[in-house]
Formats: C-alpha cells, sequence, structure tokens
C-alpha cells in the first residue's frame, strides 16, 4: 500500500513540477497523510468490528440467558406437576386404603356372622346326621352307638342278657346289610369289565415313565411269559420285567404293516429334511 502511494505522488509531483528535496519532501508528507487516513479508516473498521462482535455477544449472551430462564421456568412447572401428581396419587392411595380396610372390616364381620350362624346350625346339621339311616349297615349312628351302651347302663342280669342279645343282632344285620352293598357296588363297578389275556410272543405297548417322568405307553415290546393272571413277564429293551395288565395295552396291527408304516414315515420325514 505505501509503495503505490509512493508511485501516486511521484507521479504526481513530476506534473507539478516540484524538484529535488522539495519533491521529495512534498512526496513523504503526502505518503504519511495518506498512510494516516489508512490507519485512521482501518482503526474506525477495526473498532466498528469490535463493536459488532461485542453487539453479537451481547445478544447471544442475552438468548442464552433468555433460553436458561425458559429452561429454569419449565423445570419448576415439571417440579411443580410432579408434586401435583404425587399429591394426587398419594391421597387416592389413602382413600383406596381407607375402601380396603373398610371391605376388610365388612368382609370380617359378614365371616363372623356366617360362622355364628353355622355354629348355630351344627348341632341340627349332626342331630340329623346321627338320624339317618346309612345304606350299607341299615342302622342309624345313633342306633348302633345306643346299643353299644346298653350293656354298660345296665346291672341286670336278665335285662343284660336281653340287651346283649339285640346288640348282637344288631350287629349282625349292619354286617350282612354292609356286604351285600358292598357285593352290589362290586357288580356295578365290574358290569363292563373283562380279564385280559396275553400269549407269548405278542406285541403290546407298556405304560413308562418318559424324560419328564410322566407315564405313557411306549413299544412295541414283546410278551415273554404270563406270571399270574394279571402279571406278565415282558421284554423292554433287552431287560425282562414284570408288568401289571393295567399296564399293557395290546398292539392291533401287524408287524408287518407296522415296519411298513415307520420305513414310510423315516422316509418322509427324511425328504422333508433333504428340502
Amino acid at each position: 500500500m505505501e509503495f503505490e502511494f509512493y508511485a501516486k505522488y511521484i507521479e504526481l509531483a513530476y506534473s507539478l513540477g516540484y524538484t529535488g528535496a522539495e519533491k521529495a519532501n512534498w512526496v513523504e508528507k503526502k505518503v504519511a497523510d495518506e498512510m494516516e487516513r489508512e490507519d485512521r479508516l482501518l482503526e474506525r473498521e477495526f473498532t466498528e468490528f469490535i463493536m459488532e462482535v461485542e453487539k453479537e455477544k451481547l445478544k447471544w449472551e442475552a438468548e442464552k440467558a433468555k433460553r436458561k430462564m425458559e429452561a429454569e421456568k419449565k423445570r419448576v412447572n415439571m417440579e411443580a406437576e410432579k408434586e401435583k401428581v404425587k399429591r394426587e396419587a398419594d391421597r387416592k392411595l389413602d382413600l383406596a386404603k381407607v375402601k380396603m380396610e373398610a371391605e376388610d372390616k365388612d368382609n370380617q364381620r359378614q365371616h363372623e356372622l356366617e360362622l355364628e350362624k353355622s355354629k348355630s346350625n351344627q348341632s341340627q346339621v349332626l342331630f340329623a346326621n346321627r338320624e339317618t339311616k346309612h345304606e350299607s349297615t341299615g342302622f342309624s349312628p345313633f342306633e348302633l352307638e345306643l346299643l353299644n351302651k346298653q350293656e354298660e347302663e345296665f346291672d341286670s342280669h336278665e335285662l343284660v342278657n336281653q340287651t346283649r342279645e339285640r346288640i348282637v343282632y344288631g350287629v349282625q344285620t349292619a354286617q350282612e346289610n354292609a356286604q351285600l352293598a358292598s357285593e352290589r357296588h362290586r357288580n356295578i363297578k365290574n358290569k363292563h369289565r373283562y380279564l385280559r389275556t396275553f400269549e407269548r410272543g405278542d406285541l403290546v405297548f407298556v405304560k413308562l415313565p418318559d424324560r419328564e417322568n410322566i407315564d405313557v405307553f411306549q413299544g412295541p415290546f414283546e410278551v415273554i411269559k404270563k406270571l399270574a393272571d394279571v402279571n406278565y413277564e415282558i421284554n423292554i429293551k433287552g431287560n425282562n420285567t414284570s408288568i401289571h395288565i393295567d399296564r399293557i395295552k395290546k398292539l392291533y396291527v401287524e408287524p408287518e404293516k407296522l415296519i411298513e408304516e415307520e420305513h414310510m414315515a423315516c422316509t418322509i420325514i427324511s425328504e422333508s429334511c433333504n428340502t
């Protein structure tokens, strides 16, 4: 910049007719004035730039303070709202506790009333039960207890003999009735039952525990021999084991057909795995 000023004013000094030292002094003065004017201009621009920066800084700080105040206000509002929600939840919880306590008291009072009512009816229920004749014995519990106690209540020899005869008759009658009831129940239960039989070499399924210890029918296994009417010796995986008939189920499919079905199933499974 200074070189440009020198060049400018040297040409101007030639045009104005300055020579020698006068030209040099005039050029130096003009250049100094130009440099001073440039410095003042640069200083003013720099000052304006600094003022602009300070202005932006103040604006940014004011915006920051505003955002901070808004955040603080929002936080205060959130705290107030949280406190309000907490108070409302506490109030509802207190009301629920009071309601539950009232319901517990009502339930307890109702239970006590029902217990007192059941106690008052207990004697009537027991009396009705002791007066009802049983199907098995043909006598009520009261009558049987009376027969057992009559022998202890009388000391007269003749009366004791009569009472003993009544006791013996009552006991025999009760035993006969109980036996008839037992046979009647047995006949009803065994009406549709029949004794299954298996021959040596039969293939059967046996109920055995699986991995989860649950009894399921597995097999088929071969019958070795008959041990009793309800027990058979069966070959289970190379071990001969005695199995009750209730855990045995006969295989009604021919072995050749079973082998063919197993082969078909294995073929389908292998084809599905390959696809």
